[in-house]
């Protein structure tokens, strides 16, 4: 290789080098160290965590403390936020979502208060598999306590709808549409002349009733089902139907 050669590849490796190296100092990039825009935010990295729907109780209060807490992964949640204080002293909620290293880039909602000895209750839209902080301000230090509960509540469900109901011989097939945040479907059937309603349960959108009688009528409905925090909750029913078994 020439002279010449080699000192141009040099020159090209050192230009290279030198790049990536000025790259990481860089602000905002992903591989550089987080610096806070904010200084009253660094207690955020150091603060306590609790869970969704368990309310957390402390016995003091210091005048400005944060709590961390996580979104379930679950989609389809409401979320609210409540607030109970003990004190003689007025309490002020702050909520921020932790998206970015970058605080001039979080997200703060609007703030919401608890007066002395008094109850908040604040709802927001959360991200789903999501970190927030929860920044709570008094004007002074108390030996009581308040207590925090971000509770999580399913979307009502989509009422059920029946897309197809035909009869087999001492059977019936019913179908049905697919509803969101379900977790199962519940099909309820009931002879006429009877009151007594039979319930199957299913994931599929599709169930046959099997061992019912011959050239009897039959009516049929259908709800979506929802299991959260171990909790049911119930769609509404479907326009009921009918069809005579064969």
């Amino acid at each position: 290789m020439s002279m010449k050669k080699r000192i141009s590849r040099l020159l090209g490796v050192s230009l290279a080098l030198a790049f990536c190296v000025s790259a990481c100092f860089i602000p905002g990039r992903s591989f550089a160290s987080p610096v806070s825009s904010d200084p009253d935010m660094d207690e955020m990295w150091n603060s306590e965590w609790f869970e969704i729907n368990e309310w957390y109780d402390k016995t003091d209060i210091t005048e400005i403390e944060g709590f961390r807490f996580h979104t379930d992964k679950e989609t389809g949640l409401d979320y609210s936020i409540f607030l109970h204080n003990s004190s003689d002293w007025d309490l002020t909620g702050q909520l921020y979502a932790l998206n970015s290293v970058d605080w001039t880039a979080t997200r703060k909602d609007d703030s919401f208060a608890a007066y002395a000895h008094g109850f908040s209750a604040e709802y927001h839209k959360l991200r789903p598999d999501f970190d927030y902080f929860l920044r709570i301000d008094s004007e002074y230090p108390s030996s009581e306590g308040y207590s925090i509960l971000v509770e999580a509540t399913p979307y009502p469900l989509p009422k059920g709808s029946i897309t197809s109901l035909k009869a087999g011989r001492k059977c019936l097939t019913v179908k049905y549409k697919k509803r969101a945040w379900t977790s199962k479907y519940q099909i309820a059937v009931r002879q006429k002349g009877s009151k007594k309603w039979k319930y199957y349960r299913t994931t599929k959108l599709k169930r046959m009733i099997k061992k019912l009688k011959s050239g009897k009528k039959y009516y049929v409905k259908v709800r979506s089902l929802r299991y959260y925090n171990g909790q049911r909750y119930d769609g509404k029913w479907s326009i009921t139907k009918s069809v005579k078994v064969k």
